[in-house]
C-alpha cells in the first residue's frame, strides 16, 4: 500500500522552521547557562571549602596549642620555686585558676617522681570546680574535694587509698617520650564528653625528672566551633582518626555509643548522619585505609545519586595529633538557584518561542501572499487564461519572479502557437508515413512471397540440371573425354553449391519473420547433436573438440544449433594443422551468456573479420574449400534475434581465431 506523502503550505514551513530554530538556540541557551553555573559551582565550592577548612585548622591549632603554652608556664614556676617538693597548695592554686580561666580545659594536673599527685579540674565545662591531692604529695590515699566559688573547700567527693601516680599512662607516656605528648582520646567518667591529655615531663636544672605536667581537654569544644561553621545548608565537617574514630563533627550526633551496659567511642561509618557514614567508607574504599590519606584530598563522591564535593585535610602537630578533617558540600546546595533561574528562564523562552510561533505565522503568511496570487495565475496559465500579474511586490525577489513570469507566460504563449501549428504538420507527415509504412509492408510481403517462390522454383531446375550432370558423368563415363568429364563435374558442383546458396537465402529469409518460441534449451545436447553431424569431417581431419561445462538458456533451440553447426563447421573447414583443436566455452555475464568458439586453424586477416558477417562473404578467397558464404550472415541474424551480438574476438593468421557471440538471458 502507498503512503500518501504530507503537503504542507510554505507559509507552514517557515513558521515550523523558525520557530524549531528558536527552540535550538534557546535549549543551546540554557544548556550553557546550566555548564557554564555548574563550573562555577565547582569553583566557587571548592574556593568556600578551602576557606572554610583553612579557618579550622587554624582554630584547631590554637585550641590543641593552649596546653602545651600552659604546661610550659607551670614547668617554669616548678622548676623555678621547686614547688613539687614544698608548696602542694600553691600549685592546687594555679592549677584551679587556670581551670576558671580556660573553658577548654578539663583539669591540670601534676604527679611527682614520688607518686603524688595534685589537681584542679571540673567534669563539665558548666560543672563545680573540685580538687584532687594525695597525702603529703606522695603516693598514698587519693582524696577529691568541692570548692566553692571562692576557691574554699566545701565537701570530700572521693578518697580513694593506695594511688600512685607513677603508675598512670599520662605519667609513664610522659617519662618515656622524654618530652611533651599526647594521650588517646578517652570518654569521662560522667559518659557526656571526650577528652585529651597533653603531658609533659619536668626536669630540673641539672637535668633531674621532678615529675610529670598533664592537662586535659573537652573535645566537645570542638564539636560546638563545628557546628557554628557556616558551610550551607547540607553541608558537614567532620574530624576523624586514622584509625576510624570520630573526634567531632558539626551535627547534633555525640561520638560516643553505649555499648551493652558499657560507653565506647562511635566509628566514623557507624555514625547515623549519611554524609559522614557514607564519605567515610567511600574513603576507606578509595585509600584502602584511613592511614593512608596523607595529604590535600579534592574529591567528588556520589551519594543518594547526587555528586557531593569532599575537600580533605590532614592535621599534624609536633605533640602525636594525627586527624583527618573532613568537609562535605552537595551540588544542590550552590545548584539550588541555579536550577531555579534555569527554570525561569525556560519558562521565559518557551513563552518566548510560543510568541515567535506565532508572530512568525502571521508574517510568513503575508510574506508567501505574493507566492499564492503566482501560483493561481500559473494555474490559470495551464487553463489557457494568458492574464499577467499587474500587482507590485514589496519584496524584490518576488517582483522579479513576477516579471519573468509574465515573461514566461508571454513566451510560452508564442511558442504553443508555433506548436499547434507544428503538431498539425506532424500529424499530417504521420498519416503519409502511416500510408507509406502500409504499401511498403505491402511490398515486402510481396517481395517476401516472390523472393520465396522465385528460390523454390530455381531450385527445381537446378536439381535437374545436376542430377542429370551426375547421369551423364556415370553412363557414359567411358564415352567423354577428359574435358567432357571436367566440365561435367564443374556442372555438378555449380549447381550444389548453387542449391546450397538458394537454401541459406530461404533460411536468411525466414528469420525475424516469424514469433520467436522460446524454449529451454541444454546446450550440451545441441553440441552432441551438432559433433555427431559434422562427425565424417571431424574424423575425416582428426579434430579434437574440447567443451566446458554448458548451461541450461532459454532460446529457439533449432537456430542456436544452426549457430553451433554454422561456427563449429567453419572451423573444422579451415583447420590446416597437424593437431587441430577446436575449445568450446562458456562463462555468464550480467543479463547474457556469453560463448566462445575458439580454434587454431588458418586465422582471418585483420581487415577481412569485420566483413565475414556480411551476406556471401568468405573468410578465406581459397576455392578448394566448399560453402556458400551465407553461414555467418545466418549466425548473426540469429544472434541478433536473441538480443546479443556476434564478433571476432582475436584472430591472427596461420595462428587460430577465437569466435564469441552473446544470447540475452531470459531466465
Amino acid at each position: 500500500m502507498k503512503i500518501k506523502q504530507i503537503k504542507l503550505p510554505l507559509f507552514i514551513i517557515i513558521s515550523v522552521i523558525f520557530t524549531f530554530y528558536l527552540i535550538i538556540i534557546s535549549s543551546v541557551i540554557v544548556y550553557k547557562s546550566y555548564e557554564k553555573g555548574k563550573n562555577s559551582v565547582d569553583t566557587i565550592s571548592s574556593k568556600y571549602i578551602d576557606t572554610t577548612i583553612n579557618r579550622i585548622t587554624d582554630n584547631l591549632h590554637s585550641f590543641l596549642e593552649l596546653p602545651h603554652k600552659i604546661n610550659n608556664l607551670n614547668s617554669s614556676l616548678v622548676i623555678q620555686d621547686d614547688l613539687t617538693l614544698k608548696e602542694q597548695k600553691i600549685l592546687e592554686h594555679q592549677f584551679v585558676s587556670q581551670i576558671r580561666s580556660f573553658e577548654t580545659i578539663s583539669s591540670i594536673y601534676l604527679g611527682n617522681i614520688d607518686g603524688g599527685l595534685t589537681l584542679g579540674g571540673r567534669e563539665d565545662s558548666k560543672d563545680p570546680i573540685y580538687t584532687i591531692n594525695t597525702n603529703n604529695f606522695k603516693a598514698g590515699s587519693f582524696k577529691k574535694h568541692s570548692l566553692d566559688i571562692n576557691n574554699n573547700t566545701k565537701e570530700l567527693l572521693l578518697s580513694l587509698p593506695n594511688f600512685d601516680a607513677r603508675t598512670r599512662p599520662w605519667y609513664i607516656t610522659a617519662v618515656k617520650n622524654k618530652r611533651e605528648s599526647w594521650s588517646d582520646i578517652y570518654i569521662l567518667f560522667t559518659g557526656q564528653d571526650m577528652a585529651i591529655a597533653a603531658s609533659r615531663p619536668v626536669f630540673n636544672k641539672k637535668g633531674t625528672l621532678l615529675g610529670v605536667l598533664s592537662i586535659d581537654l573537652f573535645l566537645s569544644k570542638i564539636q560546638n566551633f563545628l557546628q557554628q561553621v557556616d558551610l550551607g545548608k547540607n553541608g558537614e565537617i567532620f574530624i576523624v582518626e586514622k584509625s576510624g574514630l570520630l573526634v567531632a563533627s558539626s551535627t547534633e550526633e555525640i561520638p560516643i555509643i553505649s555499648d551493652n551496659g558499657s560507653n565506647r567511642r562511635l566509628l566514623a561509618n557507624e555514625s547515623k548522619e549519611p554524609y559522614i557514614k557514607d564519605i567515610a567508607d567511600k574513603l576507606i574504599s578509595k585509600f584502602n585505609g584511613l592511614e593512608n590519606i596523607t595529604k590535600e584530598e579534592v574529591l567528588v563522591f556520589e551519594i543518594n545519586e547526587e555528586p557531593v564535593h569532599t575537600h580533605i585535610y590532614p592535621l599534624k602537630d609536633n605533640y602525636g595529633i594525627d586527624w583527618i578533617i573532613a568537609a562535605t558540600i552537595p551540588d544542590s546546595d550552590f545548584m539550588k538557584d541555579i536550577w531555579e533561574n534555569n527554570k525561569n528562564l525556560i519558562i521565559i523562552l518557551v513563552f518566548a518561542s510560543i510568541f515567535s510561533a506565532i508572530f512568525s505565522l502571521f508574517a510568513s503568511a503575508w510574506i508567501v501572499n505574493p507566492l499564492r496570487k503566482l501560483d493561481s495565475s500559473a494555474k490559470d496559465l495551464v487553463k489557457g487564461d494568458w492574464k499577467h500579474i499587474k500587482e507590485a511586490s514589496f519584496i524584490k525577489e518576488m517582483e522579479s519572479l513576477n516579471s519573468s513570469f509574465n515573461y514566461m507566460a508571454s513566451q510560452l504563449s508564442d511558442t504553443l502557437k508555433e506548436l499547434n501549428l507544428e503538431v498539425g504538420e506532424r500529424k499530417a507527415a504521420e498519416e503519409a508515413m502511416k500510408e507509406s509504412l502500409k504499401n511498403t509492408l505491402e511490398i515486402n510481403n510481396k517481395l517476401e512471397n516472390y523472393s520465396y517462390t522465385i528460390s523454390h522454383d530455381l531450385k527445381e531446375p537446378i536439381r535437374s540440371i545436376r542430377t542429370f550432370s551426375q547421369f551423364i558423368s556415370e553412363d557414359y563415363k567411358d564415352k567423354l573425354d577428359d574435358d567432357g568429364k571436367d566440365y561435367l563435374n564443374r556442372i555438378i558442383k555449380a549447381s550444389t553449391k548453387m542449391a546450397s546458396m538458394i537454401d541459406d537465402l530461404l533460411l536468411l529469409s525466414r528469420i525475424g519473420k516469424q514469433d520467436i518460441n522460446f524454449t529451454k534449451t541444454a546446450i550440451k545436447e545441441i553440441l552432441e547433436e551438432v559433433t555427431d553431424t559434422l562427425k565424417q569431417s571431424i574424423i575425416e581431419k582428426n579434430i579434437k573438440i574440447n567443451a566446458s561445462k554448458m548451461p541450461e538458456i532459454f532460446s529457439q533451440s533449432v537456430w542456436i544449433k544452426t549457430v553451433f553447426q554454422n561456427l563449429i563447421s567453419n572451423s573444422i573447414k579451415y583447420s590446416d594443422k597437424e593437431e587441430p583443436t577446436i575449445d568450446i566455452s562458456y562463462r555468464e555475464l550480467s543479463g547474457y551468456h556469453e560463448f566462445s568458439i575458439t580454434d587454431n586453424g588458418q586465422g582471418i586477416e585483420p581487415d577481412q573479420q569485420e566483413k565475414i558477417f556480411g551476406l556471401f562473404r568468405k573468410a578465406h578467397q581459397n576455392k578448394n574449400i566448399e560453402g556458400s558464404g551465407a553461414g555467418l550472415a545466418i549466425v548473426k541474424s540469429v544472434i541478433e534475434e536473441h538480443h546479443g551480438k556476434v564478433w571476432v574476438d582475436w584472430s591472427e593468421p596461420g595462428k587460430g581465431t577465437v569466435i564469441k557471440f552473446t544470447i540475452k538471458n531470459h531466465g
